[in-house]
C-alpha cells in the first residue's frame, strides 16, 4: 500500500534506480517489513516522500540506503520538537498518574517504576486506583515489596477518585505527624478503561483531578500504557485518553514477542507525546528507557526478522518431534494461541505456526476488551482449523469452549457496541 499513490499504482519514489530494481524494492518481501510496521498513512508517506528524495538525489541507491533512510527518518519522527523521553519529576512529593486500557500492563508497569526508583534511593507510595479488580491490588501489594515502597489503602467497589483522595489525604497527615516522613514519588495506578467508554473516560478526569486537589500543580506526569501487540488502534487509544487527561507521554509493552510496536511512530508525530519508556520482558529491569536509535534499528534489523523467525520455527519443529519421540503418536493437539487484537495478521501467524507444526487448533485470547477477534474467521475459512476455546477475560473460568452462534452474535450484536462501551 504506503509505496503508491491511492489513484493510480505509479510509484512514489518519483524517478527509478537500478540498483533498486536488481535488489527488487519495493517488491521483494524481504524488503517489505517495513510496510506492516503499522506506521499509519499520514506518519508513512512523510517516511515515502524522504526516500523518494534520497533516490532523486542520488543519496539512496540500495537496500541497505533505504533500510537507513527509514531509520534516520523515524529516529527524527521520535526526536522532534524537542521530545525527551526523560521523565519531568519536579515536586516532592512527584506524582505520576498512569493510564490505559485493559490488560496493557498498567500494574505491572507501576511496579516497574517503582522498583527503578527504589532502587536509586527514592521513597516511593502506590496508589492502588484500580478498585475495579481486586487482583489489581494484590499484584501492587507484591510490587510494593519488591521495590520496598509502601502501598497506600485499597478499597474494592469504591469510586477511584475517592480512594485516590483518601490516600493523599493520609499522606499529607503522616507528613504533619512528621515532618521528616517525605515521600518522593507518588505513582497511581487506575484501572483499565475502553477508550471509547465515555463515563469511564469522565471518572478518568476526575481521578486527575483528585491528585491536583490533593497536590497543587501534579501529576508532574500522566502517562499511557501501550500494548505494543494493537497495532493502530494505539492512536486512536491515545487520542481519547489526550482528551480526557492530558497525557505528557507513552510507556509502550509487550515487545518481547514478536510485536515491534512501529505503530507508536505515528501515535509521536500525530500528538506530540513522547515514548518515557519500553517494555520488553516481565522481570522489574525490562522497563527500559526509551531510546529512538535503538528503537529504530530494533524495527529495522540488519538481519530480516524472517531470518530469526524461521529459526524459532525449526526449534519448535523440533520441539513437537521431541514429544512424538517420548510418545508415541502424541500430542493429541497441537495449539496456537492468537491475540484476539491483532487483527488479520492472525492468518500469517496461523500460515507459519501451521508450516512448522501442524497445527490441529487455535485458542483466541484478549476477548474482554474492544477486541472481537472477527479475523479468526478467516484463519478457520483458508486453513481449516478449528477454534477450541476464547478467552473472555483474567480468571481460570473465563477459558470457555468455543460457541460459533455466540461468538457471531458477539460480532454483530444487536446492541451496538459503542452503546454498550459508553454504559
Amino acid at each position: 500500500m504506503l509505496p503508491y499513490t491511492h489513484s493510480s499504482t505509479r510509484p512514489l519514489w518519483g524517478g527509478s534506480s537500478p540498483a533498486l530494481a536488481r535488489r527488487g524494492w519495493p517488491s521483494s518481501p524481504s524488503n517489505r517489513s517495513w510496510w506492516s510496521a503499522d506506521f499509519g498513512p499520514k506518519t508513512a508517506l512523510k517516511i515515502v516522500d524522504r526516500i523518494r528524495e534520497g533516490v532523486k538525489k542520488g543519496r539512496v541507491k540500495s537496500a541497505d540506503d533505504i533500510r537507513d533512510t527509514l531509520k534516520a527518518s523515524i529516529v527524527e519522527l521520535l526526536t522532534a520538537r524537542g521530545r525527551s523521553s526523560e521523565l519531568k519529576l519536579q515536586g516532592r512529593p512527584a506524582a505520576i498518574l498512569i493510564v490505559g486500557v485493559n490488560g496493557a500492563g498498567k500494574t505491572t508497569t507501576v511496579g516497574k517504576i517503582a522498583y527503578k526508583y527504589g532502587k536509586e534511593g527514592a521513597k516511593v507510595y502506590l496508589i492502588p486506583g484500580d478498585t475495579f479488580r481486586a487482583a489489581a491490588a494484590e499484584q501492587l501489594t507484591e510490587w510494593a515489596r519488591r521495590a520496598n515502597a509502601t502501598i497506600g489503602t485499597f478499597r474494592e467497589g469504591a469510586r477511584p477518585q475517592v480512594v485516590i483522595a483518601t490516600n493523599l489525604d493520609e499522606l499529607r497527615q503522616r507528613t504533619c505527624k512528621d515532618p521528616t516522613d517525605v515521600f518522593d514519588l507518588v505513582l497511581v495506578d487506575t484501572a483499565g478503561r475502553l477508550h471509547a467508554a465515555y463515563k469511564l473516560m469522565e471518572e478518568l478526569t476526575l481521578c486527575k483531578a483528585a491528585v491536583s486537589n490533593a497536590l497543587p500543580g501534579q501529576p508532574d506526569e500522566t502517562l499511557l500504557v501501550l500494548d505494543g501487540t494493537t497495532g493502530l488502534n494505539m492512536l486512536n487509544q491515545a487520542r481519547e485518553f489526550n482528551d480526557a487527561v492530558r497525557l505528557t507521554g507513552l510507556i509502550l509493552t509487550k515487545l518481547d514477542g514478536t510485536a515491534r510496536g512501529g505503530a507508536v511512530v505515528s501515535v509521536v508525530d500525530q500528538l506530540g507525546l513522547p515514548v518515557k519508556f519500553i517494555g520488553v520482558g516481565e522481570t522489574a529491569e525490562d522497563l527500559q528507557p526509551f531510546d529512538a536509535e535503538a528503537f529504530a534499528e530494533a524495527l529495522f534489523p540488519r538481519q530480516p526478522a524472517a531470518a530469526v523467525a524461521s529459526k524459532l520455527m525449526e526449534e519448535l519443529t523440533l520441539c513437537k518431534a521431541a514429544v512424538s519421540n517420548a510418545l508415541p503418536g502424541q500430542p493429541d493437539e497441537t495449539l496456537l494461541v492468537l491475540d484476539g487484537t491483532t487483527g488479520l495478521n492472525m492468518l500469517n501467524q496461523a500460515r507459519e505456526f501451521n508450516d512448522a507444526v501442524r497445527l490441529t487448533g487455535l485458542i483466541l485470547t484478549k476477548l474482554d476488551g474492544t477486541a472481537r477477534g472477527g479475523a479468526v474467521v478467516s484463519v478457520v475459512d483458508q486453513l481449516g482449523l478449528p477454534v477450541k476455546f476464547i478467552g473472555v477475560g483474567e480468571t481460570a473460568e473465563d477459558l470457555q469452549p468455543f460457541d460459533a452462534e455466540a461468538f457471531a452474535e458477539a460480532l454483530f450484536p444487536r446492541q451496538p457496541a459503542a452503546a454498550v462501551a459508553s454504559k
